[in-house]
Order: C-alpha cells, then sequence, then structure tokens
C-alpha cells in the first residue's frame, strides 16, 4: 500500500527528477513547493500517527482541509493528490464542502461513489466525477452562486492513493459578486472554522482521561505498612460511606439509585409496618362476642357490675399474640436491605483491593447477623412487655376512650328497640341482632371493655413501631459507628529505634517508639531496664512491678544526676539514686493498694543522667496466669490490656505523617512555566469562586465555612430582610392629635363640588407624604447588604487565591467593580420602586378589603365616643386615642378623615410588605447575576486581556519555601518508613 508518506515523498521525486533539481532550497514550481512546504509534513504526521496506532485511543487521524481565496488552486492541490478532475470555472466553482475520502485500491478498476443528503450516486466513469459533483451542488445549494454548509462525500477507492481524508472547501468571497447572498463571507468563515481540525484537542482530552483515570487506581503496595495505611484507609471509607447513608441521611453518592438512599427506603419500610399492624385485626360480624366468652370464663364468687382487669389482660394477650410475628418479620426484612447495603458499599471500596473482600465481607456479615439476633430478641422482648402490661401515660387513651363511651347510649337504645344494626364510632355500621336477649349488664361490660381495647390498642400499635424504629436506629448507629471498624482491624507494629533516631524523625511530630518489656512474672524485664539506665529497680521473690513504670532517659552533660518520680498530681524529686527503689515501691503502693494486686496508672522516672541513652522504656507487670495469693482473680485479663494499650504505634504515626505531608504537598498549586498551564490554572480558580459563591449565596450552603457565621450567607441575608422590615413596620408613630392631618389635607383639597366626596387626591398626597417618610430606609438596607456581599465576596477570592496571592489585587478589583456597579444598579430600581409607590395606590390583594372593612367597623363606636364627648376611645390597631380635640368638628369631615385613615391603615400593610418582597426578589436577581455571569466575565476582561496571566508564572517565594520544606520532609519519612520495614523484615 502506498501511505501518505510515500505520496508525499514520490510528488517530491517526480517534481525534482523533471526539473533536474536536486536541492531542496532551490525553487519547485508552485504546486510542489507548496506541497513539500505546506501539505508533507502534514502527511508525514500523519503517518506518524497513524505508526503509534493512535487511532486505538478513538482519535481520528486529521483531515487535509484546503482553506483560500476563491480561484486560487484549492481544488487543483487535491486533483493532483486524488488523481481526479474536479468542476473548474471562472467564478466560484466549490460551493458546498467536498470531503474526499481516498482509499488505496489493490484492484486496476477504480471505484467512485457520491454521497449527499441521502443520495448514494455510483459513478462508473472516471470522466464523470466533475459532472455528478456539479449535479450534486445544484440540487444542494441551488442554481446560482450561492452556498450551502451540506457536505458531499466522495469516495474514491483507487490504485496508488494514500488512505487519506481530505476536504474542499468554498473559496474565501470577500465581496458578493452577482446573485450571490451578502453575508457569504461570514457563510464561508463559518464553514471553515467547523471544518478545521481539532486534533490537539482530542489528544489532549484523551491523555487527560487517561492520566485521570491511573491516577484514581491504587498506588503498587510494597511492604506491610504500605498495605496497613491503605487498609486503614479503606476501613475509613467505608465508614464514612455508611455513616453518610445510613445515619445522617445522605445519598449523593448513590443519586441514581434509590435502593442506597436509604434513610428514605427505611422510612417507607417502617410506613409499610405501621399499616400492615393497623390493618391487621379485622373487625369480626360476632360483635362482642369474643368479650362476652372471656367475661363468662372470668365468672368468679363476687358481686357483679365488677370489671376485672384479668380479662382486658387476656384479650390483649390474644390480640399482641395475632401480630407478634410481623415486628420479627419486619425485622428479617429491614436487616436483610441493610446487610445488601453494607456489601454494596464494602464491594465500591474495595474495587481497588478485590483481594480483601471476602474477608471483610465475612467480618461485616458476621457483624450484622450477630446485631440481628440483637434486634429480634428485643423485638420478641418488646411483644412479650406488650402482652403482660396494660400502662400508658399518653392522655389520648382517655380522651379516646371517654369518646368512645359516648356512644353506649346510644347502642344500649338500639338494642332495646330491637334494631338489627347500629352505628358505633370507630366500627362503623355494625349487626347486633345476635346481642338481642343477653343480660344488660353482661352487655355493658363487653362493650366497655371493647371500648377500653380499641383506644388502648391504639396506643400500642404506635409504641410497637416507635420502639422498633428506635431500636433499629441504636443498631444501626452501633453497626457502623463501631462494631465493623472493631471486626476489620487488625494492627501489628514493631519499631527501629536507633535507625529512626538517626534519621531525627522527631521532627516530623512523631514520637519515638519506647522500648516496652513484656513477659512472664520475674523472667527478668526489670534487669533489662536496669542495665539501661543504670539504676536499681525493686526486687522481690513474687510480683514487683505492679503498674507501668515509664522511664523516660536523657543524656545529662553534668556530673549529677537527676531524678524526678511522677504519679498521679504527685511530684517526688529523688535526691539520692539509692532511694529510686524505695520510692518507687512508696508511689506503688499508693496506686495500687499494699497487696498484689496492679492497676493500670503509670508512674513516669525522669532521669536525667551523663551517659545514658535519649530514650523512654516501659516496665509493665509480668504477665500472671494463675493469680497467686491475694491477687484478683481476673489478674491475667488486666496485665494484657495494659500491655496492649502500651504496644508502640511507630509505623501508624509515621504513614500518618507521609500521607499528609504528601497530602499538603499535592495541595499546593503546580509550577507554572507556560501561558497555557497560567491560563488553565486561572480558569481553575474562577470557576471554584464561582462555585463557591454560588453556594454560599445561591444554594445556601455553608459546609465551607461552618464555623464561620457570617459566611452563612442566606441566614445572615434574611436576618437582614428581617431588620429591615421590622424597621419599616415601626418607623411611623402614632401621634395623639389623631386625624389632625388628615382633616388639613381634606381642608386643603376642597373644591367647588358636593360634600361627602372623598377626593383620591387626598389619599395620594398622604400616601406620598408617608412613603416619603421611609424612602431612605431602602437606600439604607441595599448599602448594608451590598457592603456585607462585597466582604462575602472579597473573603472567597482571598481564600480561593491563596496559592496565587499575586492574582489577589487585580481581581479584587475586578470583583469590586462588578459588585459596585451592581450596588448603584439596586440603588436605581430601589429609587424606582420608592417612587411608584408615591405615586400609585393598587393592590389586588384581598387582604387590603377585609383589612379595611374590619376597621371601618369601629367607626360607629368611634362616632359615638364623639358624641358623647368622651376624651379618649379605642380603634383597632391603634389601642386608646385621645379624641378631646375633635369635639366640634364638623361630622362630615370627622367622617371623612376616619375613613381616610382606615384606608391607609389597611394600604400601608400592603405597602410595606411589597417593598420588602420587591427588595427581597431584586436582591436575589441581582446576587444571580453577579455570582453566574458578571464577576466571571469582569476577571476575564481585566486578567487575560489586561496581561495579568504572566504574573502567574512568577511563583511567591513564600510558596516556594513552603514546597520545599515538604519535599524534605516527605524524603525524611520515606527514608524512616524504609527502616521500618527492614526491620520488620529482619524480625519476619
Amino acid at each position: 500500500m502506498v501511505t501518505s508518506t510515500n505520496v508525499a515523498r514520490q510528488v517530491k521525486v517526480d517534481t525534482t527528477t523533471t526539473n533536474g533539481f536536486h536541492d531542496h532550497k532551490q525553487n519547485f514550481p508552485p504546486l510542489v513547493s507548496s506541497f513539500n512546504d505546506k501539505i508533507r509534513p502534514i502527511l508525514d504526521a500523519v503517518d506518524k500517527l497513524r505508526s503509534l496506532n493512535i487511532t486505538q485511543e478513538g482519535i481520528a487521524l486529521p483531515t487535509i482541509v484546503v482553506v483560500g481565496d476563491q480561484s486560487s488552486g484549492k481544488s487543483s492541490v487535491l486533483e493532483s493528490l486524488a488523481g481526479i478532475s474536479l468542476p473548474r470555472g471562472q467564478e466560484i466553482c466549490t460551493r458546498v464542502p467536498l470531503i474526499m475520502r481516498l482509499q488505496h485500491h489493490p484492484d486496476d478498476v477504480p471505484e467512485f461513489v457520491l454521497e449527499y443528503k441521502n443520495e448514494t450516486v455510483n459513478i462508473m466513469d472516471e470522466s464523470r466525477i466533475s459532472e455528478a459533483i456539479e449535479k450534486a451542488t445544484v440540487e444542494v445549494a441551488g442554481n446560482y452562486k450561492g452556498i450551502a454548509n451540506v457536505p458531499l462525500t466522495l469516495m474514491v477507492k483507487k490504485k496508488g492513493v494514500p488512505d487519506l481524508t481530505m476536504v474542499d472547501l468554498p473559496g474565501i468571497t470577500r465581496v458578493p459578486i452577482g446573485d450571490q447572498p451578502g453575508d457569504i463571507y461570514e457563510q464561508i468563515s463559518e464553514i471553515i472554522s467547523k471544518c478545521l481540525p481539532d486534533i490537539v484537542k482530542k489528544i489532549n482530552e484523551r491523555l487527560n482521561a487517561s492520566i485521570s483515570e491511573l491516577n484514581k487506581l491504587p498506588i503498587t503496595l510494597t511492604s506491610v505498612p504500605d498495605a496497613m495505611v491503605a487498609f486503614m484507609q479503606i476501613v475509613g471509607s467505608i465508614k464514612e460511606t455508611l455513616q453518610r447513608i445510613l445515619i445522617r441521611g445522605e445519598f449523593d453518592q448513590y443519586e441514581d439509585d434509590n435502593q442506597m438512599h436509604c434513610n428514605a427506603r427505611l422510612v417507607e419500610m417502617l410506613d409499610e409496618f405501621s399499616i400492615e399492624l393497623n390493618t391487621s385485626i379485622k373487625f369480626s360480624e360476632d360483635f362482642l362476642v369474643e368479650e362476652m366468652k372471656v367475661l363468662e370464663e372470668a365468672n368468679g364468687i363476687r358481686l357483679p357490675n365488677f370489671l376485672p382487669h384479668s380479662v382486658f389482660l387476656c384479650l390483649l394477650q390474644r390480640k399482641v399474640s395475632t401480630i407478634s410475628d410481623m415486628p420479627v418479620s419486619f425485622v428479617d426484612k429491614v436487616w436483610s436491605y441493610l446487610e445488601t447495603v453494607c456489601v454494596r458499599v464494602l464491594t465500591d471500596r474495595c474495587d481497588n483491593y478485590p483481594q480483601l473482600l471476602p474477608s471483610m465481607r465475612k467480618a461485616t456479615l458476621h457483624v450484622m447477623r450477630e446485631k440481628k439476633v440483637q434486634f429480634e430478641e428485643r423485638v420478641v422482648e418488646m411483644i412479650e412487655m406488650e402482652k403482660i402490661t396494660d400502662y400508658t401515660c399518653d392522655p389520648e387513651f382517655t380522651a379516646s376512650y371517654n369518646k368512645l363511651m359516648e356512644h353506649s347510649s346510644t347502642f344500649s337504645s338500639s338494642l332495646s328497640n330491637s334494631n338489627y344494626r347500629t352505628n358505633v364510632e370507630g366500627y362503623g355500621s355494625i349487626y347486633i341482632r345476635h346481642l338481642h336477649g343477653v343480660a344488660a349488664n353482661t352487655r355493658d361490660q363487653a362493650f366497655d371493655l371493647k371500648m377500653r381495647m380499641t383506644a388502648y390498642w391504639k396506643i400500642v400499635l404506635k409504641r410497637m413501631v416507635d420502639w422498633v424504629a428506635l431500636q433499629l436506629r441504636f443498631l444501626i448507629q452501633k453497626v457502623v459507628n463501631k462494631e465493623i471498624e472493631m471486626e476489620m482491624n487488625e494492627v501489628i507494629v514493631r519499631g527501629g529505634v536507633d535507625k529512626l533516631r538517626s534519621l531525627n524523625i522527631t521532627q516530623e511530630g512523631i514520637a519515638l517508639p519506647t522500648i516496652v518489656v513484656v513477659g512472664d512474672q520475674s523472667s527478668g524485664k526489670s534487669s533489662v531496664l536496669e542495665s539501661l539506665a543504670g539504676i536499681s529497680l525493686p526486687r522481690g521473690q513474687e510480683i514487683c512491678t505492679r503498674v507501668p513504670l515509664i522511664m523516660r532517659l536523657q543524656h545529662h552533660p553534668d556530673d549529677v544526676p537527676e531524678f524526678v518520680l511522677e504519679y498521679k498530681n504527685e511530684t517526688v524529686n529523688i535526691m539520692d539514686e539509692s532511694r529510686i527503689s524505695e520510692a518507687i515501691e512508696k508511689a506503688t503502693v499508693e496506686v495500687a493498694g499494699n497487696y498484689k494486686g496492679i492497676a493500670n496508672v503509670p508512674l513516669t522516672l525522669m532521669v536525667k543522667k551523663k551517659g545514658v541513652p535519649d530514650l523512654t522504656m516501659v516496665d509493665l507487670p509480668g504477665i500472671t496466669r494463675v493469680p497467686i495469693g491475694d491477687q484478683p482473680g481476673d489478674i491475667y485479663e488486666q496485665i494484657s490490656e495494659i500491655i496492649s494499650k502500651c504496644l508502640p504505634d511507630i509505623v501508624k504515626k509515621i504513614n500518618e505523617r507521609l500521607n499528609a505531608s504528601i497530602s499538603e504537598l499535592n495541595k499546593l498549586p503546580i509550577t507554572l512555566t507556560s501561558v497555557p498551564d497560567a491560563m488553565v490554572a486561572f480558569m481553575q480558580i474562577v470557576g471554584s469562586i464561582k462555585e463557591t459563591l454560588q453556594r454560599i449565596l445561591i444554594r445556601g450552603e455553608f459546609d465551607q465555612y461552618e464555623d464561620d457565621n457570617q459566611m452563612h450567607c442566606n441566614a445572615r441575608l434574611v436576618e437582614m430582610l428581617d431588620e429591615f422590615s421590622i424597621e419599616l413596620n415601626t418607623s411611623i408613630k402614632f401621634s395623639e392629635d389623631f386625624l389632625v392631618e388628615e382633616m388639613k389635607v381634606l381642608e386643603e383639597a376642597n373644591g367647588i363640588r358636593l360634600p361627602n366626596f372623598l377626593p383620591h387626591s387626598v389619599f395620594l398626597c398622604l400616601l406620598q407624604r408617608k412613603v416619603s417618610t421611609i424612602s431612605d430606609m431602602p437606600v439604607s438596607f441595599v448599602d448594608k447588604v451590598w457592603s456585607y456581599l462585597e466582604t462575602v465576596c472579597v473573603r472567597v477570592l482571598t481564600d480561593r487565591c491563596d496559592n496565587y496571592p499575586q492574582l489577589l489585587p487585580s481581581m479584587r478589583k475586578a470583583t469590586l467593580h462588578v459588585m459596585r456597579e451592581k450596588k448603584v444598579q439596586f440603588e436605581e430600581r430601589v429609587v424606582e420602586m420608592i417612587e411608584m409607590e408615591k405615586i400609585t395606590d393598587y393592590t389586588c390583594d384581598p387582604e387590603f378589603t377585609a383589612s379595611y372593612n374590619k376597621l371601618m367597623e369601629h367607626s360607629s363606636t368611634f362616632s359615638s365616643s364623639l358624641s358623647n364627648s368622651n376624651y379618649r376611645t379605642n380603634v383597632e390597631g391603634y389601642g386608646s386615642i385621645y379624641i378631646r380635640h375633635l369635639h366640634g368638628v364638623a361630622a362630615n369631615t370627622r367622617d371623612q378623615a376616619f375613613d381616610l385613615k382606615m384606608r391607609m391603615t389597611a394600604y400601608w400593610k400592603i405597602v410595606l410588605k411589597r417593598m420588602v418582597d420587591w427588595v427581597a426578589l431584586q436582591l436575589r436577581f441581582l446576587i444571580q447575576k453577579v455570582v453566574n455571569k458578571e464577576i466571571e466575565m469582569e476577571m476575564n476582561e481585566v486578567i487575560v486581556r489586561g496581561g495579568g496571566i504572566e504574573k502567574m508564572l512568577d511563583e511567591p517565594p513564600s510558596m516556594a519555601i513552603k514546597r520545599e520544606k515538604l519535599q524534605r520532609s516527605i524524603g525524611l519519612l520515606k527514608a524512616s518508613k524504609e527502616v521500618i520495614e527492614q526491620v520488620m523484615d529482619g524480625n519476619n
């Protein structure tokens, strides 16, 4: 097969041979020169990509797209490559994109197929290709000189052509000719832009996806400590996920899987359980028959009319027994669901380490089944308690029983009237013919018994459901927070103290391990420590070390040693080395008593002495398997517990510190070496700022600033709106001169007209005055709330630009510029609102009419008070008011003034509510605009176009120092880890 590179070489060889040129720098004919300079490098690149087998990554190889002015020879270039003829002409020939797919064909007979729209044309003669293309062009783009973005695809299978795709585009026409459309230049530009290759973009996308996928894979574990760290991370991840879905009720990790929305499913199951219980016992047509039978069996030698308690308990036991299997079945159902959830989480979290899954699954199911048994036991206990106990402090029982018993007389009357049926509360229409002839005393007792049970049964069922729910929640908490983790965990740690000390591992905040001496009683443990510390410890035939003795050795340059013994809250300075043993014995007695018992209360002996190593040692009580004398019976268990708590955890701490350092290093920004890198980092910062502002200002989330109430933005904005509403509603104080202002305005509005008409202009005049008195408050609110929003935005900017502080001044300037522009817009809208309220007295709120009518109901009382010459009277919404100044005022004026005031009172409530609502809506609208669009646009304008991107290439000195420090720390910790692994390997 002839590849594209072969074609390139052939063209070059043929032309150079024909023209006799051998120096590449010499001149070639235009087509060959163009090919060598521009097309051949593209074909070489295609061949190289093909040799790399890039297509297996899902990336199509690029096409050759020929772009140029009209009649500039574009089609001729493609003809020379494809070896076919294309349409020619003086004016625009290529009016639609022509995609030519060349494919090497071993046969001597070529194949040509033209496809467009839904048509397929087989061209049998190579000389007819041009004609077929022209015909298809007319069908697609019309008979004139217009163009269309509907491609024709020409398949060319021919011996000797390269496997290549080429695109011939319409020539660029800047000035329309003849009947060409006026926007032909724009149309052609659009076609060209859509056809340009995007190979780099696709390779980068695939490369990033592959890197991301690789980073998701687990690290290769090369040692037991590495495996332990990975294991603890898996256990932590499992625990966190189960806490989220089973305790906190979150479901974002399994958003599309309803079965993993655990709290919702558990509530559904509880609701179904409650319904099942409440519908389990059907009403019998034999009303009261069961109760009368039980009463008959409970008869005794006693006075009648006493309702035996045993009868109620007997009926209660029967009813509870009929539903006793339902709670147990519920446990089985709900626990099966929980086991499925736990196994699903295990499977997901062990995805990278499938070899762990069987043992972890076994451990989890073991815990779950143990807790299921416990759950079932508790449920059975609950059922038994309900059988033998008829008690409740719920007042609903008495209320329900009394309500039911109100129907006893109706029930008795129905029987006296020989009715066949009657209605009973809670039972509906019941059949009672079988009760005719039953003694009234027995019948009434049976009715009383049934009503008691009916009232109490509601309590029983509610209590069962509530108790099962509480028990379920309790067990879930235990399983998730503790039991599963305990069952899974197993930690084995050994130490290599001296080598780690030489690495100065303590500078990483990891305490060096202590030497913990463990062994049987009187096996020489203390002797080992004495030889290291150079001091004498208590000796004896039986147990001597009865409490943990922590010896902290420290090299001391002075010849005079220092010894300090600490225990509980005591500090004993030992002046003579020979008295150390005595002091330890005395302290032991104080801590553990005079006998042979032990205690897990440590003594700490500080030894500062020349020549001793800087070391901490722990002498533990000797293992005693059989108690001796007056030693406690569980002495073996006590000593085992002390020993287990003193085992070193150096590996765990190194790994924790190493992971923390690596995590901190990974959080540092990557070192930027080019403008494209800086651009990517900048866009990430802008995206992070936008996302944070959306979360705290729009969605009302505050988990990113949980401990900072000022950043709980929605709560603070609501507080400010509430304060604004209160301020508006308390702004206008009631005057003692009741109706004076209204009467003055009415007087000024007098005209030559009939009396008793209330002028609309008067109401508007009063409205304008009232609105004017509070007009500064909305503007002040804007100032206050926007100042808060600016502070929030700057805080978010500062946090998100932490890694690139050199960006902060420009981005802060851009943000504040947008915020101040929007503040001006907000203020303008508020001023508009105030002006609208001044000139408009309209509402469709029915509350106005209702409130006005209610207020006017008091007009007659008000008039009567004035007629009776009262000095004060009560008016709805105003309380007690002074009215002496209204005596002698014409009744018509007074009534009009009263009507005017009541109208204003009713309408003013609407105005204030409307103001607050409108301000809130406007605030939300502007926040949305600022956060979702304006800040991002302004930042791009200032930073990208203003040349701020280059600043990101200069890493701040503080960041460079921090990076170097972390890298040194990681190197030290890794070296320390290798030491531990060598020691562990040696011990194994």
